[in-house]
């Protein structure tokens, strides 16, 4: 007897566990976001399945103190360097650092001056939805030519997603 499953977007059904997924290197969903190309390796906008993306960064990023409500997000830096602020402390954070940051926990960071490139997880795919939302999709897989962000729009957009903005970027 068959167990029921629901399709999702790409077609496969999930908990399926022969419909594992791979990408090459440099495939997934390219997106513009704050001047800077996020790769969207996993993740559907809902909370069905988590959310992976790959950043590069620009000098200077810094997105406003912030909120996930319903879900956990984890940041993995493979080049460069983040000032990062969680709750109440700051650090930083260097190449090979993994920094965990609980549900409901206010955090924000820095990108530091040669920029950054991090792997970044969180338990469900909101944080994907958020950056097609917000962004718009990359025509190549290349950093945009502006760095336009609207914060206001953006902040919008991250209510739509379970997120609250609570607090200025770091300085």
């Amino acid at each position: 007897m068959e167990s029921p499953s629901t399709p999702d977007p790409r077609g496969r059904s999930r908990g399926d566990a022969a419909a594992a997924v791979r990408l090459d290197a440099g495939d997934g969903r390219h997106v513009w976001f704050s001047g800077n190309l996020v790769t969207i390796k996993a993740g559907a906008g809902d909370a069905a399945g988590p959310s992976v993306l790959e950043a590069r960064m620009h000098a200077g990023h810094a997105p406003p103190l912030h909120v996930h409500n319903d879900e956990d997000e984890a940041f993995y830096l493979l080049a460069g360097a983040l000032r990062f602020r969680s709750g109440d402390g700051e650090f930083d954070v260097a190449p090979g650092d993994f920094v965990l940051v609980p549900r409901g926990t206010p955090h924000a960071f820095k990108v530091g001056p040669e920029g950054a490139h991090t792997l970044q997880f969180a338990t469900s795919g909101m944080l994907a939805g958020f950056m097609e939302a917000a962004g718009e999709p990359a025509p190549e897989p290349v950093p945009p030519p502006h760095a336009d962000f609207d914060r206001a729009r953006v902040a919008a957009v991250a209510e739509r997603f379970d997120m609250t903005v609570v607090g200025p970027p770091l300085a």
